[in-house]
């Protein structure tokens, strides 16, 4: 952050994106620094099952987290299994607290394979264990732009962010599975 700040940045918008492990690893820090960060976005990553509670009373899932917190999952994702997204979704999106509500909003970004999240040469294991894309990989940046641009403006201007109705119609078959 001091670099960037010495750099010229001014504002106070700050916001914290990370891929796959990263996003794992950054949200204890994140957490620890939450004064700072308007929100998180994990790539290919989720908010840890630790997090969440479910109320005793109600059944929502309660997060015992305050950042905004947008995951973007890709449905081609071979190490970030969709129905681990899909677990997320009915978490932080379908069943979660009414005043957490906007908080936590997740998407599925179609065709999109798990190195596409990231730029340069995937590393071995990822070549060995990620499914093949279904769209290039400008196409899986431009989409990871928008929702990521999406999500700022909406927790910059309203505190919060909802996941799409296009998630919403992808995870409908594994929420059915999951009753």
């Amino acid at each position: 952050m001091d670099m960037i700040t010495k750099s010229g940045f001014t504002g106070d918008n700050w916001f914290m994106a990370a891929h796959s492990l990263g996003g794992v690893m950054t949200q204890d820090w994140l957490n620890s620094n939450k004064d700072t960060f308007k929100g998180q976005i994990l790539m290919s990553s989720v908010l840890t099952r630790d997090r969440r509670s479910i109320d005793k009373d109600a059944g929502t899932s309660n997060f015992d987290y305050s950042t905004p917190t947008l995951t973007i999952g890709g449905s081609k994702d071979g190490l970030m299994r969709v129905s681990r997204v899909a677990e997320s979704y009915w978490h932080q999106f379908t069943n979660v607290q009414a005043e957490q509500a906007s908080l936590f909003p997740v998407e599925m970004l179609e065709g999109v394979a798990h190195y596409q999240f990231a730029g340069g040469s995937p590393p071995d294991f990822v070549q060995k264990n990620d499914l093949k894309a279904d769209v290039s990989d400008s196409a899986a940046r431009s989409m990871v732009g928008k929702t990521m641009t999406s999500f700022i403006d909406d927790v910059v201007k309203n505190g919060g962010s909802k996941s799409s109705e296009a998630t919403a119609d992808f995870f409908a078959p594994f929420l059915e599975a999951m009753y």
